[in-house]
């Protein structure tokens, strides 16, 4: 995603400039910035993880465009993901390749953003199958 350099400025310098301060013991720390992240409850924060999560959703339609996803197809409407807040689930057909496949395309959504995908709330699951993948 591009964005124009001003927007990436400004963003930036709004995310580097926030001070932080601790109390240890009832004394204030000295102030010290943030080198990564985005402050708890800051109002940027849910326009930022928007634009991420935009991101995955991109890179889930190329590898489907791309052939390397076969997703749920009913009548000629096609379905890879669905997102809501903070959740998304992916619809494909159930193997082991296409499988593979959404984690890479998972993998590469993580190295381009820094994120972590967290495994304990993350499950794959397999609809009108016997087979366990």
């Amino acid at each position: 995603m591009k964005f124009h350099e001003i927007v990436r400025k400004w963003l930036q310098a709004c995310l580097s400039s926030a001070m932080f301060f601790c109390s240890i013991n009832g004394q204030k720390s000295s102030g010290f910035t943030s080198k990564k992240g985005v402050r708890q409850g800051d109002p940027l924060s849910p326009y930022i993880f928007i634009i991420m999560q935009d991101m995955l959703s991109r890179i889930l339609n190329k590898f489907s465009e791309n052939g390397y996803i076969k997703c749920f197809n009913y009548k000629g409407m096609k379905l890879s993901h669905l997102a809501f807040a903070d959740d998304i689930l992916i619809v494909i057909k159930g193997n082991l390749k296409n499988c593979s496949n959404v984690m890479k395309a998972i993998s590469l959504y993580c190295s381009l953003t820094d994120q972590r995908i967290n495994n304990a709330k993350s499950k794959f699951t397999s609809l009108c199958s016997a087979r366990t993948i």
